[in-house]
């Protein structure tokens, strides 16, 4: 029998997509079905359907849905040494004007995700709950995961992540059109439209939305930056509802930083992002440029080259991962603002 993880307390599908399943060894592709409910703020599930045109599927197979121990089971599960990989685009909701389901997190402080995860150029829509990742191991190395038409309000301080303590490359966060994202960033004392803390690498990313936070430090990629970010980019209003007894700090990259920290080569549009600090600053170089500056074609050719350096230094001596990482798209094209894929 094949052993499918649908429905745990952290992994939950809950719309129909099209996506290989590992099967007998073979991937087929399938069609998920499931019905969820909610009751008391949490999603429950009746049978799901995978449906196939398959030859090797010659009936529909129905997976009942687990029960609370076996989700607590399947939460305990870091990922450690998994690849997963996204084969279709995602739709976190019923329809596009829909805004009834609450997305639960990835990973959790006892359990992070630190597998690595392949988000292969395609798209996950309308997120609202929490975080995609709600925390990310040092292990893990998430690529190529696009983020777009976030719905909000995020319940935490990031919408990819709200801590980054592994490697982040070539993602990209998108807000919807004209609306601002609300994340509800509790007691933390740092939000980003990426990720609240940023512990590990941000390597050729992309933010681009308006948000408000409640924290004190606000950044438009993350709100506290430890270690390293590398060409990457923000664009959006931010703002934010803190009214505790320090200042408010706004950055265009990130608004506060530690005594490790590195920011290299990112670039912000200072004529959406006012009255940010000087604090991005640290180790490298970070420069808030106006909207025209920012659609020069040497913006795009400084994050290219950034890029190449980077990834030179650091798996220049490794030939299977400097080979991965050349089919691998993370180049910045010329747009409106710097494309990223």
């Amino acid at each position: 029998d094949p052993q499918i993880n649908i429905v745990n307390n952290r992994l939950k599908y809950t719309f129909k997509v099209i996506s290989p399943l590992i099967i007998w060894g073979q991937p087929i592709k399938v069609s998920i079905e499931a019905s969820p409910k909610i009751e008391n703020g949490k999603i429950k599930f009746s049978d799901i359907c995978l449906k196939s045109k398959s030859k090797k599927i010659k009936k529909n197979i129905l997976v009942e849905a687990a029960t609370e121990e076996q989700a607590e089971d399947r939460v305990e599960q870091s990922f450690a040494g998994k690849y997963v990989k996204l084969e279709a685009d995602l739709f976190l909701q019923k329809d596009l004007k829909s805004t009834d389901i609450v997305w639960p997190g990835i990973g959790t402080a006892d359990y992070a995700f630190d597998g690595y995860f392949d988000g292969g150029s395609r798209i996950i829509k309308l997120l609202k709950g929490k975080p995609l990742f709600t925390n990310i191991g040092s292990n893990a190395h998430i690529e190529c995961l696009q983020l777009e038409d976030v719905i909000g309000p995020i319940n935490g301080s990031g919408c990819l992540a709200e801590v980054n303590n592994g490697t982040l490359c070539g993602c990209r966060v998108y807000g919807k059109n004209n609306t601002s994202i609300t994340l509800n960033s509790g007691s933390s004392s740092s939000a980003g439209f990426i990720c609240g803390v940023n512990n590990g690498t941000i390597f050729a990313c992309k933010a681009q939305g308006d948000f408000n936070s409640a924290a004190q430090y606000t950044g438009g990629i993350t709100g506290n930056n430890t270690r390293a970010i590398v060409a990457s980019i923000a664009i959006g209003k931010i703002n934010s509802s803190y009214s505790g007894s320090g200042e408010k700090v706004f950055g265009g990259i990130s608004a506060q930083k530690g005594t490790s920290s590195s920011i290299t080569c990112c670039r912000f549009d200072k004529s959406i992002m006012k009255d940010v600090t000087p604090v991005d600053v640290n180790g490298g170089e970070v420069l808030g440029l106006t909207t025209t500056e920012m659609q020069k074609e040497q913006i795009v050719t400084d994050l290219n080259n950034a890029i190449k350096s980077w990834s030179e230094s650091k798996y220049g001596s490794d030939s299977e991962k400097q080979a991965h990482f050349k089919t691998r798209n993370y180049t910045f094209h010329v747009g409106q603002y710097p494309r990223l894929h």
